[in-house]
């Protein structure tokens, strides 16, 4: 919500400027709409600030802008005031938790949410809605995040459902976009609790929404997310063993992809980038084409190294999928040594990433990746080893269905455990 894209460069310091009159404003006549004045201002600098990755000074001013609310709502108990604290919070919970502090996420989500519900009830007008929605997006993406299927998944639901009813309502093109979000994070959580069938039935609606504003505003954002949704439909069909439905999605996301990423190079869409050129690798070794194979994962990884710091925030789970991938191209064609560093560099990043966020994403990849690794060893002649990996990979599958009861989980499970029986160590 803070993001504020075309300002110029210099638009925070300028800005800063005016906060300083706004401020002095503020304080000499000590009224509601001075008061208003000056947050607003503050979240404009705000959102410039997070624009450029700068989110230390973007939650102060965002803190600052808090604490004004709140006394906004103190001095009138409007449903105004609720709505612009709760706005607020929503704010900050982003910044804390692009910073890594997902306690004071969660902590100022739980407030805003419960604010936004108030204001809803209140005043049945979109925009009260709107903002409950919104309330309910950042409490559905947080907890996918922190893997809290409890949350994510009633509020994820309630979110849809709140924006399709807008939709119906107003019919414009931002509340569409807006319910593409929505259903994108549900997607997310659907697939993560493995209902097929919801997922399919998301991401059509996701497909039709998609294509709709692409085709009504063609711009980059927006090509983007039509992207992203073919990309999922791609991933869902390879799990359904359909692999030509899924390299036409795959194929299309990628020819939608690569002109997005030559002409901007924005950073969400070389993301998604080295995801669908994994994902195309990953099919390439599936049937057996090395090559192609080879030029596709050799791509993602570089575009992700390329990236540095900033994909390593956002993509673990994806970096150690595609080292893993590289590992079993080394494997297939006959290079054990070289496979054996690739698995390893792929389950040091996993391992480091579950230490600090036990997120359901990582446990899986991480116990897949064990399972295989464990079979590396044991063709290899090191049953010794192979238990090893069996048995970590046994362990993380089995405290993950703890956290998510799946069939996949419980899947990878029994093949951990049917692994760990045949191997007889040395």
């Amino acid at each position: 919500m803070l993001s504020r894209k075309g300002d110029p460069a210099g638009a925070g310091e300028l800005l800063e400027e005016a906060l300083a009159l706004h401020r002095e404003l503020a304080r000499s006549l000590d009224t509601v709409d001075a008061r208003e004045g000056l947050s607003s201002t503050l979240h404009r600098i705000a959102g410039i600030y997070t624009d450029q990755d700068r989110p230390v000074r973007a939650s102060a001013h965002v803190a600052e802008s808090v604490a004004l609310d709140r006394s906004l709502v103190l001095a009138t108990g409007t449903t105004g005031a609720l709505g612009r604290l709760g706005t607020s919070l929503i704010d900050m919970t982003d910044l804390l938790a692009a910073q890594g502090d997902m306690e004071g996420a969660q902590a100022h989500l739980a407030e805003a949410v419960d604010l936004c519900r108030t204001v809803a009830q209140a005043s049945h007008a979109p925009h009260s809605r709107q903002l409950l929605s919104d309330g309910l997006f950042a409490m559905g993406s947080l907890a996918v995040f922190r893997g809290d299927m409890a949350t994510d998944i009633p509020a994820c639901g309630e979110c849809v459902a709140l924006r399709r009813d807008l939709v119906s309502q107003l019919g414009t093109l931002e509340s569409q976009s807006d319910l593409r979000e929505a259903l994108a994070i549900m997607a997310t959580v659907l697939q993560l609790t493995g209902d097929s069938e919801g997922l399919e039935a998301v991401l059509a609606e996701s497909m039709a929404l998609s294509r709709q504003l692409a085709d009504a505003v063609p711009e980059p954002a927006n090509r983007k997310q039509l992207a992203d949704v073919l990309m999922q439909l791609g991933v869902m069909l390879r799990s359904r063993q359909d692999t030509p439905g899924a390299k036409a999605h795959l194929g299309e996301s990628l020819a939608i992809l690569r002109p997005l990423v030559d002409a901007h190079g924005v950073m969400d869409e070389e993301v998604s980038l080295s995801v669908v050129l994994n994902q195309l690798g990953e099919l390439a070794l599936e049937e057996g084409d090395l090559a192609a194979a080879e030029g596709l994962l050799l791509e993602s990884i570089a575009r992700q190294r390329a990236l540095g710091h900033a994909f390593e925030a956002l993509g673990k789970t994806q970096s150690a999928t595609t080292t893993w991938n590289l590992g079993k191209l080394q494997r297939a064609r006959g290079d054990a040594e070289g496979a054996r560093l690739l698995y390893s560099e792929s389950l040091d990043i996993l391992r480091q990433s579950a230490a600090s966020a036990a997120r359901p994403d990582l446990l899986f990849t991480l116990a897949r990746v064990l399972t295989d690794a464990g079979d590396l060893f044991a063709d290899s002649g090191n049953p010794a080893e192979a238990e090893r990996h069996y048995r970590e990979g046994a362990d993380t599958a089995r405290a993950l269905l703890q956290q998510l009861d799946t069939p996949a989980v419980r899947l990878q499970l029994e093949i951990a455990e049917n692994r760990l029986g045949t191997i007889t160590p040395t």
